[in-house]
This record gives structure tokens, sequence and C-alpha cells, in this order.
């Protein structure tokens, strides 16, 4: 019988408060959520996971057995972005906080930038570079959740 390693029950104390503490700051930080053509959508600055294919193949795999899955909180990609650079884009698309703020995902807009234009997400790579073979040209978005970057 392999021996287990004995787990200190206290230790969760910490582990507790410093997750209450994150989730208030990303509750703080969110901005909203929205539809995001997936060509405006950059994970080379922040992400440090390494580049494996592999992960990148069982998602279209999945996606070609269940469909490729963007609308529940589980499946979207969060990123950082400057709150004038969100405010611009709202004001060009014609839309309101209040829809990315809305917790009916048929509210959430399409959200358009400027040729050139980079969102930093901060992980979901593989699946969106699944997405990307997997989806028809004019069916490339991902749902977006937004956060602004730094201090407070």
């Amino acid at each position: 019988m392999a021996k287990t390693k004995k787990i200190f029950r206290y230790a969760q104390y910490p582990a507790a408060y410093q997750e209450t503490l994150l989730e208030r700051e990303c509750q703080q930080k969110f901005l909203g959520s929205a539809r995001i053509a997936i060509d405006v959508l950059c994970f080379d600055q922040i992400t440090q996971r390494r580049q494996d294919d592999r992960d990148t193949a069982r998602l279209l795999e999945s996606f070609e057995m269940a469909g490729c899955l963007r609308i529940g909180p589980g499946h979207h990609v969060p990123a950082l972005i400057d709150k004038e650079a969100l405010e611009k884009s709202m004001e060009e698309t014609r839309t309101s906080s209040d829809a990315l703020l809305s917790t009916e995902s048929d509210r959430w807009p399409m959200l358009k930038f400027p040729a050139g234009f980079r969102i930093q997400c901060l992980h979901g790579k593989h699946r969106v570079e699944a997405g990307t073979e997997y989806l028809w040209r004019g069916d490339r978005w991902w749902v977006v959740d937004f956060y602004s970057p730094g201090k407070r």
C-alpha cells in the first residue's frame, strides 16, 4: 500500500482567506462580458504555459463531437483591457455597460475594435485555437470576461 502524505487541515484557513481576497479583487476589477472576434484575442504577453498542440487537438475533437461551447461561464476567456479602450469600443458599437454586465448571455454585445487592436487574454489559448479551426469564418467569436489591469 502506498504511503500517503499527511495533510494538515488547518492549512485550509489561510487558503480560504486568500481565495476570498482574490475573488473580491476579481469582482472589483470585473468590467463585463462581450462577444469578441477571435482574431482580436492575444495570448503571447502574459501567458507562461507552454504550447502543447495535443491540447488544441483534444479540444478540436471535443468540438467535433459536441459543438464549440462559448457562452457558459466555464468557457469564457478572461482578459485585461484598459477601461478607456473598452468604453471607446462600446461607444462605437452603441452598447452600454449594462449590456456587458448582464447575466443574460443574449444581451452581450459583439464589440468591435480598430484594426490591429489586440486584447490581452489571461488563458484559454488552446480553446480559442481549436475554435479558430472548428468555427466558420463568419462565426469566429468568443465570450470574453473583461478585467481592468493593475492597481484598483
